[in-house]
């Protein structure tokens, strides 16, 4: 697969035609995407990084790693639920 045709003599038009930069900002960006995919991230995220998707992140890529800490992994499904119910209301 290739990322588009090498045009040196017309002008750029940023969409079929590229300058050099925004060629390299293109193939920068396929690589990323690629990377990601390879490590089985999917595409990434837009917006903040919220604290459920750093969590699935996180086993996914201890897992994929080879990681066994069976009862931690099996932990963090009840950590998710308690930050998505909010703060804990203190009894008196």
């Amino acid at each position: 697969m290739g990322l588009g045709i090498a045009d040196d003599l017309q002008d750029a038009d940023a969409v079929s035609i590229l300058t050099f930069k925004q060629a390299q900002d293109a193939a920068r960006a396929w690589w990323k995407d690629e990377l990601r995919r390879e490590q089985g991230l999917g595409e990434e995220p837009s917006g903040p990084y919220k604290i459920n998707a750093a969590i699935e992140d996180y086993i996914a890529d201890y897992q994929r790693r080879g990681g066994k800490d069976i009862v931690n992994t099996r932990s963090m499904p009840r950590t998710r639920s308690c930050l998505r119910s909010g703060p804990s209301k203190r009894q008196s």
